[in-house]
Parts: C-alpha cells; sequence; structure tokens
C-alpha cells in the first residue's frame, strides 16, 4: 500500500534550499538531488517500517523514523499513520541530524 504523502512547510523549505545550493554547485546537480529525494519519500511511503527509528515513545511504539537519501548525505525524517507518510524534515546527516525529532505532523 503507497501512503499519501504530506510535507512539513519547514521540511520543504529544506528541500528548496538544498536543491538551490546544489544546482548552483553544478548545473543539473540540484535536479538530481530533488529526483533523489522524491524516491526516498515514495520508498519511505511504500514501505514505512523500512526507516531507522529515531524517536520511540516510552511504550515502545516508533513516533518517526528516516531513510537516507540515496547519493545524498542527506536524509528524511518522517513520521507514519495508516493513511499517509508525513515528512518532518530534509536534513543533512552529518550536520545537527537530530534537530528536527521535535516536529510533528499535528
Amino acid at each position: 500500500m503507497t501512503r499519501k504523502i504530506e510535507y512539513h512547510p519547514l521540511a520543504a523549505a529544506e528541500v528548496v534550499r538544498a536543491e538551490a545550493w546544489y544546482e548552483k554547485e553544478t548545473a543539473g546537480l540540484g535536479d538530481r538531488f530533488l529526483t533523489a529525494v522524491e524516491a526516498t519519500v515514495v520508498r519511505g511511503s511504500r514501505w514505512p517500517n523500512a526507516g531507522r527509528a529515531v524517536v520511540i515513545a516510552p511504550d515502545g511504539t516508533v513516533v518517526n523514523r528516516k531513510m537516507p537519501v540515496g547519493g545524498f548525505p542527506w536524509a528524511v525524517g518522517y513520521e507514519v499513520t495508516d493513511e499517509k507518510l508525513f515528512v518532518l524534515a530534509v536534513f543533512h546527516q552529518h550536520r545537527r541530524p537530530a534537530y528536527w525529532t521535535d516536529r510533528t505532523s499535528a
């Protein structure tokens, strides 16, 4: 089952900033970054438990997960419900990798 995909406004802005930076560095690299992020998000919507658990509630349930973006040092942080995959962040894995963990879909 493929879930509906939604982005937190800050996550959407992160994608735009990163794409612009990559495009400025090398023509076409921004498009490759966007394609890689999209593929990661779609993969997460199809197989939501494939991402590594990042935040676990006291009762043991996984609150959110992250999945690496292929070919880039970035990851997608997300939360899953029965109906949707909510992208909480698109972040560089070597710069403040946990800053986004307090974001929620609510």
